[in-house]
């Protein structure tokens, strides 16, 4: 399974107190899904994926791993996901380029962009299977925050918490974290801003403490 930063980002920082359901909606192959089985050894972990191949596969990921009596997918999209129980948590690394160039394979398609799932979709589901305190956590390009936001209020979900996420220290942060909850009232904490690389390959102090109980070489250089 190929690993990309933003899952690792999203994975290790996505929290709520003591989860017993967590959904991972847009699965992809289940890493998402595989690192909150990993950090939450009392929660049952669901996963939903439009793309059948990419389902099927996270199903084998979930079978091979030490946490295949509590992980299970399912191929839907997410609008279509039946309430059976409410999530403690719900996490979604979500399509990105909205109104960008569209790749001509259909699977990137589907994962790269936001024609199926659309920020308000994602925030309508959030707000029908999320337990009343319930958190929903994303990652996101900055330049998207704001409309995903209003989204998210206008669905009844309120940001909570939130993390900048800078490349190297000489780019500005192309990246934010997110959480969201039904509780307007919450002010939100502003996490200090992270930076992933000090140079190529060189992890920041934070982004190693963050994500090393997941990667063995990250690990290793702690």
């Amino acid at each position: 399974m190929k690993v990309g930063t933003d899952a690792i980002l999203l994975g290790a920082w996505a929290t709520t107190v003591n989860p017993t359901a967590i959904l991972d909606v847009g699965t992809g192959t289940g890493i998402l899904a595989l690192m909150l089985a990993q950090r939450f050894p009392n929660a049952v972990v669901e996963a939903v994926e439009i793309d059948e191949p990419a389902s099927c596969q996270a199903a084998v990921n979930f079978a091979a791993s030490p946490w295949s009596d509590r992980l299970s997918v399912t191929h839907a999209e997410v609008q279509d996901f039946p309430f059976v129980r409410p999530y403690s948590l719900m996490v979604c690394n979500p399509p990105y380029f909205h109104n960008s160039l569209k790749p001509d394979n259909d699977a990137r398609r589907a994962a790269r962009h936001d024609d199926s799932l659309s920020s308000g979709e994602l925030a309508g589901a959030a707000n029908r299977l999320l337990a009343q305190d319930g958190r929903l956590s994303v990652i996101l390009p900055t330049n998207q925050r704001d409309a995903f936001v209003i989204e998210a209020g206008s669905e009844g979900l309120y940001c909570v918490r939130q993390r900048l996420v800078h490349p190297t220290p000489q780019h500005p942060p192309n990246r934010i974290l997110l959480e969201f909850s039904t509780d307007s009232s919450s002010p939100v904490v502003e996490e200090r801003a992270m930076i992933v690389e000090l140079t190529r390959h060189q992890y920041s102090r934070e982004y190693i403490d963050l994500a090393k109980q997941f990667l063995l070489r990250m690990h290793e250089r702690s």
